[in-house]
């Protein structure tokens, strides 16, 4: 029940704020996905493109978050009636959901709801399991350390002990969540239980990330934003000729 109390608080908000705006609509997952691509197209605008996308982001709360499988069926949902405005639903692109929506372009559900994947920049074409947001950006800019001195790590960073191979007193706490990860082209975000020698994190949370990405956080107001292209290619093509 809590589940489908979940969908229901969020699926609520989401019909309150078609309502009230006229421009499309992008739906992302999770809860730090909208902030990526809000803090970027941003960007874009900044260097004089993308003016064009004048879009809305459906932006979640830190409490509330869109998996794969709830994005799938809000905006299947959606489809089935005419809200006047054309609904774009972005998914990562290793999970079940964004797996299938990846091999095409973009899908039209109906009634002008779309679907797509992030599609996968040739700097990680070797991750054939799809990626998450965070891999459209390049490892030195992902890696950025922030001014507390945390960072994003990588799976693959670490040895089958948990223990960081650049520096073995950092380490995880568990090393099993990192075991099955250990292939640079099956690597996963640890944003998490990384610890120093004293046992203090060391770890960036993906949500701090996204949140210096939005509001253009040093050094993290430099990121090459060039793995987000082809996204935005996709949604102005589904805007103007879908």
């Amino acid at each position: 029940m809590e589940g489908f109390s979940d969908f229901q608080n969020d699926f609520n908000n989401l019909k309150e704020q078609l309502s009230i705006i006229t421009k499309p609509l992008i739906i992302t997952e999770g809860k730090t996905d909208w902030k990526h691509f809000k803090g970027i197209l941003n960007r874009f605008k900044e260097n004089n493109e993308y003016k064009e996308l004048d879009v809305e982001f459906f932006e979640v709360n830190d409490k509330s978050s869109l998996s794969d499988d709830k994005l799938n069926k809000m905006l299947n949902e959606l489809s089935k009636v005419n809200t006047g405005k054309k609904i774009i639903g972005i998914f990562d692109s290793d999970a079940q959901n964004g797996k299938r929506y990846s091999t095409d372009r973009y899908t039209h559900l109906g009634n002008n709801v779309y679907a797509m994947s992030i599609p996968t920049p040739g700097y990680r074409e070797n991750q054939t399991n799809g990626i998450s947001i965070e891999f459209l950006y390049k490892n030195e800019d992902l890696l950025k350390m922030d001014s507390n001195g945390r960072r994003i790590f990588l799976s693959n960073e670490f040895n089958k002990d948990g223990r960081l191979k650049e520096n073995l007193v950092i380490g995880v706490r568990n090393s099993e969540t990192v075991k099955s990860y250990l292939d640079e082209n099956n690597a996963k975000i640890v944003d998490s239980d990384v610890i120093n020698i004293e046992g203090n994190s060391v770890a960036l949370s993906k949500n701090a990330f996204a949140e210096y990405i939005l509001n253009g956080t040093a050094p993290f107001d430099n990121v090459d934003i060039e793995g987000f292209r082809e996204v935005f290619e996709r949604v102005k093509e589904i805007i103007f000729n879908g």
